[in-house]
């Protein structure tokens, strides 16, 4: 997860998981 963080592809990833984890928190 380190590495994915570190790269831009990463960041967006983080995004997607984030929106994704909050439609399902709902």
């Amino acid at each position: 997860e380190k590495l994915i963080g570190e790269s831009l592809d990463g960041s967006k990833h983080r995004k997607l998981v984030s929106d994704f984890v909050d439609r399902i928190g709902s």
